[in-house]
């Protein structure tokens, strides 16, 4: 099977992604990985790399680790994003 994460409904791009702030045009730039070391970004066919993987049968659980890299100090506040996550097999 393979596992994508898309690059969210603001950015668009798995190598770009941002959170929107709800009420202001604001945003911050994070990225998301597969691994605690940062260093396989979990993406699609626009980037990064879906994670591969073999059933068992059995239930799997798969941990995505979020980094937000130093930036201009956003506005406070509540941002957001979408991102969907698809399973093929």
């Amino acid at each position: 099977f393979s596992l994508a994460l898309n690059g969210g409904s603001v950015a668009g791009n798995v190598l770009a992604r941002k959170m929107k702030h709800t009420t202001a045009a604001d945003t911050v730039s994070y990225q998301l990985y597969q691994d605690a070391a940062y260093g396989t970004v979990w993406g699609d066919a626009s980037g990064g790399a879906p994670r591969a993987g073999v059933g068992t049968g059995a239930n799997q659980t798969f941990t995505v680790y979020g980094r937000v890299p130093a930036q201009t100090t956003p506005r406070p506040g509540t941002y957001r994003d979408v991102v969907t996550a698809t399973i093929t097999f």
